[in-house]
């Protein structure tokens, strides 16, 4: 006797979806340089996880098919087959044909195992089916990650919980949607992979390097996904990685039809004469730094008003900003614009308006960047009558930004890895545990 298709189909996804999700999984990990020995992934579960998490998660979208997805995602198809063939024969509809026996045990099954989103008193009437469950997977699929989302920062270490939370938002993913067609949006495949293992929390630093240190004279077996970013030896990088940030916002500010320039001097504001100006300048190096600030960029907006902003890329990994980057998403950027804003507002300049502009080192911005950005993109979409959104036009700025901050990043990786691999020679094999006469395992 046949058995009845709800059957079929759960011992079809008990059996073969798991196996589905082992092999992407592997072919994710060989794709992005994580195969291990013999070929196998070397991808821990944490990774597997944060891998399958949407993007404003900080994960990259790779929705599993061993969980609840599949089943949300069938019911959610024929309830669109049904609202489209409602005045169909009734053989056409699948809750009224006879497939609506298996597609009811599916619901029954999902509200058993999801009675927090679910009702499982709720019956499937042509009103449920055809209002609710066309948007059942997208709902369900929120529910899930972000319970996974929380699991994951209860339980991961500071470091991690830090990643993760800069991560976990739309302009942190700006590398990853970009399309390469200008060389500003471009990433070579060793950039991108170390950008990945950098958006994992994994370190894209040599092992087993046991006598090598680095330029700044850290041993090589305590450097993990900080140091790089933190290496004093790496200073020219980092300035070029601001640089190249601030002139991605003043291309933005020109794009939205406003004047702008880089490093402007602002001790020519408030009216101060000419003679003060100019010793300000000269005793700036040594006696107050902070009194002669250029700021990085200037325009005036479509008001007449000026505006002045001064960008700096945080890193989150810092001993400075990990514990509140790990604490609460964006805190690193908050923090770094509220000193900035201080700064500025000591010295008592008038004639500007002051715009701090904080990039965190995965990506995410703070909020007064984000409002600079949303105010550029609302004057260019007026200005271009109806050829862009403002969703576009700020869109295009992430990326641009995310892809940069991720270059000089890998760039930084290499630098550093360079420090170590050079006075350590090509690579390093580690001792084995088990003694061995075969000359297949010396290999």
């Amino acid at each position: 006797m046949e058995r009845p298709e709800e059957e079929r189909y759960q011992e079809w996804a008990d059996f073969w979806l798991p196996r589905f999700d082992a092999v992407y999984d592997d072919i994710a990990a060989a794709a992005l340089g994580f195969a291990g020995l013999e070929g196998h992934a070397a991808l821990p579960d944490t990774a597997v996880a944060q891998l399958q998490a949407p993007l404003r998660d900080g994960g990259f979208g790779m929705y599993s098919c061993a969980d609840d997805m599949p089943a949300a995602a069938y019911l959610a198809s024929a309830a669109l087959a049904q609202r489209a063939l409602k005045t169909a024969h009734e053989q056409l509809q699948p809750f009224k044909h006879q497939s609506g026996t298996a597609l009811r045990a599916v619901w029954d099954g999902l509200c058993a195992r999801h009675d927090d989103l679910l009702d499982p008193g709720a019956e499937l009437s042509e009103e449920v089916v055809c209002s609710q469950l066309p948007s059942l997977q997208k709902k369900l699929a929120r529910n899930l990650s972000d319970a996974a989302l929380q699991a994951a920062l209860a339980d991961a270490p500071r470091d991690q919980c830090a990643t993760r939370r800069s991560a976990a938002c739309h302009a942190a993913s700006g590398w990853l949607t970009a399309k390469p067609v200008h060389p500003q949006h471009r990433m070579r495949d060793g950039a991108f992979r170390a950008s990945v293992k950098r958006r994992l929390g994994m370190s894209a630093m040599p092992t087993g390097c046991l006598h090598a240190r680095c330029a700044c004279n850290k041993p090589a077996t305590e450097l993990g996904p900080a140091h790089p970013l933190n290496c004093n030896r790496v200073r020219g990088l980092v300035v070029q990685r601001h640089d190249q940030v601030a002139a991605a916002i003043k291309r933005a500010m020109t794009r939205a039809g406003l004047s702008a320039v880089l490093e402007p001097h602002l001790s020519a504001f408030g009216g101060r004469p000419a003679a003060e100006q100019l010793r300000r300048r000269r005793e700036a190096r040594d006696a107050d730094e902070s009194d002669e600030a250029r700021g990085d960029v200037l325009c005036v907006d479509e008001m007449g008003e000026t505006l002045v902003v001064d960008v700096v890329v945080v890193n989150v990994l810092s001993s400075n900003y990990v514990a509140a980057a790990a604490a609460e998403d964006g805190a690193a950027a908050a923090r770094k614009d509220a000193e900035k804003t201080a700064k500025y507002a000591a010295r008592g300049d008038a004639g500007y308006k002051f715009v701090p502009f904080s990039v965190e080192s995965l990506g995410r911005l703070g909020k007064p960047a984000l409002a600079l950005l949303t105010k550029l993109g609302r004057l260019a979409a007026e200005r271009s009558h109806g050829t862009l959104t403002v969703r576009q036009f700020v869109d295009g700025v992430l990326q641009e930004i995310s892809v940069i901050v991720n270059n000089l990043n890998s760039r930084m990786e290499n630098a550093v890895s360079s420090f170590v691999l050079r006075p350590a020679g090509g690579e390093w094999s580690l001792g084995s545990d088990v003694p061995s006469c075969e000359v297949s395992d010396g290999m």
